[in-house]
This record gives C-alpha cells, sequence and structure tokens, in this order.
C-alpha cells in the first residue's frame, strides 16, 4: 500500500530569546484543500505558519515538506499587505521578474491575474493609493502569479468589509480547487466554517488536530478548544 503523501511537523519547537514559542507539535496535513489555524491571539498561529514556510526556524524537530512543495512553490500573504512603491502592474511583475520568465509571457499573466481579481482597471495606479481590500486582493493576486503549491495566509482579510472578504474567500477557494495547499490562521470562526475542510488549533504554543471543521466545532474535543469558543 503506497502511504499518502503530507506535510509532517515532528516535535518541532520555536524558541526566541529563551521563551518557548510553538511545540513540541506534531502533526501532518495533507496536501491538498485548506485547512485552518484557530486559536486564542498570541497563542503561536502566525509563528506555525512562519515556521513551515521556513522563515522561523526550529529549536528542535523537524518540517518535512512533500518535494513538489519547496520554497519556490510556496508564497505566504501577511495580514497587512506588503506592496511596492510602484504601480499595480510593477507589483504584479515583479514575482514572474525574478524567475527570469520572457516579457511576453509576463505580460499575458500580469493581465489574466489582473482581470480575475478586478484589477485590470487599476493596473497603472500607485499600488499605495488603493483601498484596502484592493491591496489585499493585488497582495494575493501577486502571491498567486507564480502558481504556487503551498500559501500560506495569516488572517486574509482582518479589517475588511464583508464584500472584500467574501472575495478574497472566493479566491483562495478557487485556489485550492486547483491543487494548491492552503493554510490559513483566522480569527473569524464564520471564516473558518466557509472557508476551510480541517482545522488545527492552538493555545500556549500547543498545537492540537487536525480536526474536521465540524467536528470541532460541533464538538469540541479538548477543553482549551471548548474555553475558547465559549469566550470568543
Amino acid at each position: 500500500m503506497v502511504k499518502a503523501v503530507m506535510i509532517k511537523i515532528e516535535e518541532a519547537v520555536v524558541e526566541k530569546r529563551g521563551q518557548r514559542l510553538l511545540g513540541p507539535a506534531t502533526f501532518s496535513l495533507k496536501c491538498d484543500g485548506i485547512t485552518a489555524v484557530v486559536g486564542p491571539n498570541g497563542a503561536g498561529k502566525s509563528t506555525l505558519l512562519r515556521l513551515i514556510h521556513g522563515l522561523d526556524r526550529t529549536r528542535s524537530g523537524e518540517v518535512n515538506l512533500p518535494d513538489f512543495m519547496g520554497p519556490q512553490q510556496q508564497a505566504f500573504l501577511f495580514q497587512h499587505p506588503i506592496l511596492l512603491r510602484r504601480s499595480v502592474q510593477q507589483n504584479l511583475k515583479l514575482p514572474l521578474k525574478l524567475r527570469r520568465m520572457p516579457a511576453a509571457i509576463i505580460d499575458t499573466e500580469v493581465v489574466g491575474i489582473a482581470r480575475d481579481f478586478g484589477l485590470e482597471k487599476l493596473l497603472e495606479q500607485d499600488a499605495l493609493l488603493l483601498s484596502g481590500g484592493e491591496k489585499q486582493k493585488l497582495a494575493l493576486a501577486r502571491a498567486l502569479i507564480t502558481k504556487p503549491k503551498l500559501l500560506f495566509l495569516d488572517e486574509p482579510s482582518a479589517n475588511l468589509d464583508r464584500p472584500s472578504t467574501l472575495s478574497i474567500e472566493s479566491a483562495l477557494k478557487s485556489t485550492a480547487e486547483q491543487g494548491c495547499k492552503v493554510i490559513v490562521a483566522s480569527h473569524s470562526i464564520a471564516q473558518v466554517s466557509r472557508l476551510a475542510e480541517d482545522v488545527l488549533f492552538i493555545s500556549d504554543g500547543v498545537v492540537n488536530g487536525p480536526y474536521l471543521v465540524s467536528d470541532f466545532f460541533n464538538k469540541p474535543p479538548i477543553e482549551s478548544a471548548r474555553n475558547w469558543l465559549r469566550e470568543i
């Protein structure tokens, strides 16, 4: 019997300045679909995303990703979009230029993804002058233009209005359907219920799960999760 390819975290610990932020964490995730990471503020959600992505190093333990999810096949969308002080078009072109793709292909890809995200009329506009929702759409479009196999999002719709939030969620669903694994940290139970198939729960740096979303919300499996859900 062939074992399924998985994202595997084994006894991983993250420490900074002598303080343990995460772990030891051991769990496995499927390489498809959408996984949500939930828990109290400061519990370690962002640290977990950064660990899997390689932005934070383990003090001990291992992070094992399939070969097709190497660094060049990953993208990370931060809570506050990091955009260049350039036009929308130039922001979209940059990841492809860094990969030395031909100019004609770059132009085609930029036009296509701008259309998908409703940014086609804003290509010449300064990215920093966009609205909050438009900035987040641009950041997500720029992350997806390289067609990653693993996408991380840290509170992607924090402080956005409902139409912008639903637009981002629609794009994430489409991305997952096209074969990209999506791992999203979110404080919104409604968003997690709409988006995710399974969920990791973090409390005080301890990672629990994954659990099916319906199981987690209908019958929280551990006391810390029950307490958190009562408080939010």
